[in-house]
C-alpha cells in the first residue's frame, strides 16, 4: 500500500509492506512488515523482521527529509532532530549470509538494542549487542570458527568490543 497526498511544495505519504516466507541470498526469513510516513519534512518508520517465529530484528524511528517537487532545497535536514532504534531478539546469526554469500553460518544468536539519536551532523549512539554460540566458515579463505561469543557497547561515536571468545 502507498498513499501520496498534499501539494508537490508539500506532499504526504504513508504505506505499509508485508513479505512472508521470504530470502535474500542464503538468508532466509519468514516474515518482513513495514509501515512508513512522511508528512512536515520528518519520516517515520516501524520495520520488524521475524527471520524465525521465535526471532525479531525491529528497526522504528524517525529523521528529517526535505521533499518537494518544486524547489531544490537540501534534501536532507542535517541540522534537525533523528532517531533510530535497532533491536534483535534471538536473531539468529546466518542474517550474515544475506550479504556473504561466502559464509557459512553453522549457529549462533543475535540479542541488543542501539539507539541513533540527536541529529546526522551530531549523533548520539548507546546499547549493547551480544553474539552467544557463534559458528561460520569461510572456505575459501579456510576460515572456521566455533562458539563465537562477542559483546559489543555502543557510547557516543564510540563503539567498544568489550569481549571477544573463540573457540
Amino acid at each position: 500500500n502507498f498513499a501520496l497526498r498534499g501539494t508537490a511544495a508539500q506532499p504526504t505519504f504513508e504505506g505499509n509492506m508485508a513479505i512472508t516466507n521470504g530470502r535474500v541470498s542464503q538468508f532466509n526469513f519468514d516474515s518482513i512488515n513495514t509501515t512508513y510516513s512522511y508528512e512536515s519534512d520528518i519520516v517515520r518508520w516501524e520495520t520488524s523482521m521475524a527471520p524465525t517465529p521465535a526471532s525479531e530484528l525491529a528497526a522504528r524511528g524517525y529523521f528529517p527529509l526535505h521533499l518537494s517537487f518544486t524547489d531544490s532545497a537540501e534534501v536532507i535536514v542535517s541540522d534537525k532532530p533523528m532517531e533510530v532504534r535497532l533491536i534483535a531478539r534471538q536473531l539468529p546469526l546466518s542474517i550474515l549470509t544475506a550479504t556473504a554469500e561466502d559464509m557459512e553460518v553453522t549457529g549462533g544468536t543475535i540479542n541488543g538494542e542501539v539507539l541513533l539519536e540527536n541529529t546526522w551532523i551530531d549523533p548520539d549512539m548507546s546499547g549493547t549487542v551480544t553474539i552467544r554460540d557463534g559458528g561460520f566458515q569461510m572456505e575459501d579463505l579456510g576460515i572456521e570458527y566455533d562458539d563465537l561469543d562477542m559483546d559489543l557497547t555502543f557510547d557516543d561515536n564510540t563503539i567498544r568490543l568489550d569481549s571477544l571468545v573463540v573457540a
